[in-house]
């Protein structure tokens, strides 16, 4: 199978000796009629915060210890985006939304399955991803989902404060599963109340 024949994607210059892994095709979770495929390492081939960031930039996104991205044949509609935040400009209805939040703190946590971000996640998943792989995640998994990471992973709690119109005082609403790299932040997975739709959670 020549190059042409999968999508176009960054080059990963990292460590020679590093190993990667291509799976099976398996039929794609976003797309009609399409089968997709992931290139992948494991975390422990990973000896550095360098490589991790280098692995980032290079499309690759974490779940649990492992590292992967797209290498769909004939494919390259998904991508990892990177934000450069000196050049972000927040729109109308994102300030709208961040106005709406005012009543909203934030507390950066190391990251801790307890039953209270379970029940979140849980909550959300029921809500807005019943026919996804991760509807019905036990505890087992949820406690390798957000603790399995590296030693720069971090969990995001959104509380509400005691001056909210919606809900009640320190409830929990929003999860954020970050990992802190060299050069920048990287999403790997965020949760939140679905019933509370006033406050326009999780909306892009």
């Amino acid at each position: 199978m020549s190059n042409s024949e999968f999508g176009n994607f960054a080059p990963v210059a990292v460590d020679p000796q590093i190993r990667f892994y291509i799976t099976d095709a398996q039929p794609c979770p976003y797309l009609p009629d399409r089968l997709e495929r992931k290139i992948f390492t494991n975390r422990d081939e990973l000896n550095s915060d360098a490589i991790i960031g280098q692995l980032t930039e290079a499309g690759f996104r974490r779940s649990q210890n492992v590292f992967y991205r797209p290498a769909c044949d004939m494919c390259s509609k998904c991508v990892s985006v990177r934000i450069p935040v000196q050049d972000f400009e927040v729109k109308k209805q994102w300030r709208r939304i961040l106005r709406k939040n005012h009543h909203l703190q934030r507390f950066v946590n190391s990251p801790d399955a307890n039953e209270e971000r379970f029940a979140l996640l849980s909550s959300y998943l029921e809500a807005r991803h019943k026919d996804g792989a991760m509807y019905g995640i036990d505890a087992d998994s949820f406690i390798a989902m957000i603790e399995d990471g590296t030693n720069n992973t971090k969990l995001v709690d959104y509380r509400l404060r005691e001056d909210c119109f919606m809900g009640s005082k320190n409830e929990l609403v929003a999860c954020c599963l970050i990992d802190e790299l060299i050069d920048g932040t990287s999403m790997v997975y965020s949760f939140f109340n679905p019933n509370l739709p006033e406050y326009s959670l999780g909306r892009p």
